[in-house]
């Protein structure tokens, strides 16, 4: 047999199983029309494009199928085993995804509108250019996922991993980021505009050219994080620990840093206009050419500030002159 043949063979063969397991989740509906495949195994299964809008799929193992396409609005894949499956451009609005396990699967363009997905695990996961608009994604693992491109404006992503997670170029106005896990992380270009970091932990995360402003950092750790030429615009710091961190040519008027830890900080050319600076540690921090104008400063910490006295509200001087 010629491998022409056998491809054909095989190709046959595929769609004849695709057939059959959607022949035989026709004959599984439950009392609300609904197409019964809990509790299945359809690992390495072929389901592109198939309509299982409003399927049970809970317990189901769908390791390493191909779900390229389907509709999957508001099914039930709670608890199911999606390890590997390839889910390019699946739709999964409002679905409900409590509990999957699911390490290296491929949600490239997908559509995750208010889809439920707490408590999952998507580590290693690919959701580049997904639509993620208020999804739950509350205690969810998803370390070292790629949400480049995503929009996952006002998504919940409180008390999740989200270490070494790349969020490059992603939407995230108004995201609710409360207590996460975002060590690492990779942010560059985001749009985070009013997003909330409540006790969130943020050591050497990269912030370079996002945009921040309106943002939450009360009490979060920032220790040695990028800001560089971040928009943070009336952003909240207030007792928040930035000591190492790099904020050169930040936009940061009318910020909040009171009683903020920025000992060792690079804000070199700065925008600090009108920004509150009281009773900040600003130790050995680097102030040249930073715009002061403006600024509060009452209270704060200068010892051994780099700076031109310029920069400097008027009347202000470097401790020691």
């Amino acid at each position: 047999m010629s491998m022409a043949d056998k491809t054909s063979r095989m190709n046959g063969l595929s769609a004849v199983l695709v057939g059959v397991v959607l022949c035989a989740a026709a004959t599984m509906v439950d009392a609300y029309g609904q197409q019964d495949l809990s509790d299945q195994n359809l690992t390495n299964t072929n389901l592109r494009f198939a309509d299982l809008a409003h399927a049970d799929l809970t317990n189901t193992d769908l390791r390493s199928a191909d779900l390229t396409g389907a509709d999957l609005a508001h099914a039930d894949l709670s608890n199911a085993n999606i390890l590997f499956t390839n889910l390019t451009g699946a739709n999964l609005t409002g679905a409900d995804l409590t509990y999957v396990s699911s390490w290296y699967a491929d949600l490239t363009g997908a559509n995750l509108t208010g889809a439920d997905l707490p408590f999952t695990n998507f580590g290693y996961s690919n959701f580049t250019g997904a639509d993620l608009r208020d999804t739950n994604l509350g205690g969810a693992n998803l370390a070292n996922a790629d949400f480049a491109h995503a929009d996952l404006s006002g998504a919940d992503l409180t008390n999740t991993n989200i270490r070494s997670t790349n969020f490059t170029h992603a939407n995230l106005l108004s995201a609710d980021l409360a207590n996460t896990d975002l060590q690492v992380a990779d942010l560059m270009g985001a749009f985070l505009r009013s997003a909330n970091f409540a006790g969130a932990s943020l050591t050497r995360a990269d912030f370079t050219d996002t945009a921040l402003s309106g943002a939450n950092f009360a009490g979060v750790l920032l220790r040695f994080s990028n800001f560089t030429d971040a928009d943070l615009f009336r952003a909240d710091f207030r007792t928040a620990d930035l000591s190492g961190a790099d904020l050169r040519s930040a936009k940061l008027a009318r910020a909040n840093f009171v009683h903020a830890d920025l000992a060792y900080v690079d804000m070199r050319g700065a925008d600090l206009f009108r920004a509150d600076l009281r009773f900040a540690n600003l130790t050995n921090a680097d102030l040249r050419a930073a715009d002061l104008t403006g600024a509060i400063l009452d209270g704060a910490i200068l010892t051994g500030i780099t700076t031109d006295n310029k920069t400097l509200p008027s009347g202000l001087a470097k401790p020691g002159q």
